[in-house]
């Protein structure tokens, strides 16, 4: 099993890029979403058998006809998540009750804990 997420960049937007992004995952039988950010690119959130999931992120390196894809970054969501939500260490259980600085405006304790913000490339 796989996860990924992948940004991609170009001509993307207004050209039915999610649609086709969507019924391609249906047919690969890959489960996630896929969504329009406030940048103009999109992203791709996409779980399932390797070889599956490798083949929807060759398909979005072109996309649709009418897509022009610049640009696709890919991470591996499960890495991401191992490295940047348990920057501490695997979640354990604890022994004791401690005080931790919380929430400094947008993004300010993810910030703090060394966290990246998904919504931004």
């Amino acid at each position: 099993m796989k996860a990924i997420q992948a940004r991609v960049t170009g001509q993307v937007q207004g050209v039915a890029f999610r649609w086709h992004t969507q019924e391609r995952a249906q047919q690969l039988g890959v489960v996630g979403w896929v969504r329009n950010e406030v940048d103009g690119t999109v992203l791709v959130h996409a779980e399932g058998e390797d070889a599956a999931v490798d083949a929807l992120v060759e398909w979005c390196r072109q996309g649709p006809p009418s897509a022009r894809v610049r640009h696709l970054a890919v991470r591996d969501y499960l890495e991401y998540l191992a490295t940047y939500l348990f920057a501490e260490g695997p979640p354990v259980l604890l022994s004791t009750f401690e005080y931790r600085p919380g929430w400094q405006g947008r993004n300010g304790f993810a910030k703090q804990r060394g966290l990246v913000d998904l919504t931004r490339p």
